[in-house]
């Protein structure tokens, strides 16, 4: 089994983590600070932002607004726009930086890799 190692993300491993749901602190920001949250795009129900401390180059993170943990309890517009938003940002990526493939998922729960277990993202 090969080790993935991503040195850059140090500062999120040793750091002191923020009180409260840091992506829903991002949403409820104003939208000129968009930027600085790294917020690419706002749509009705979900929204995509860039991951502060990404595996790879082009990590991506389509999330709802509704600060959930479950999936099953996704509403269908808010399913169906996060599904769509993954759509476009898979196309976007492939404009901007050409990668040659995509990792496409949702970790579930802490033991499934999931850094902010109670909003999914």
């Amino acid at each position: 089994m090969e080790r993935m190692w991503a040195p850059w993300r140090i500062g999120y491993i040793l750091g002191e983590k923020p009180e409260g749901c840091v992506l829903c602190a991002k949403v409820r920001a104003p939208l000129e600070k968009d930027e600085d949250n790294l917020v690419i795009f706002r749509g009705q129900h979900s929204y995509v932002l860039l991951n502060l401390y990404p595996y790879s180059n082009g990590h991506l993170m389509v999330a709802p607004y509704a600060h959930l943990g479950d999936f099953e309890e996704l509403d269908q517009p808010t399913l169906m726009e996060l599904a769509r938003l993954s759509q476009w940002s898979v196309s976007l990526l492939k404009k901007a930086i050409s990668p040659a493939g995509f990792n496409l998922g949702l970790n579930l729960g802490r033991p499934a890799g999931a850094g902010i277990a109670d909003h999914l993202g």
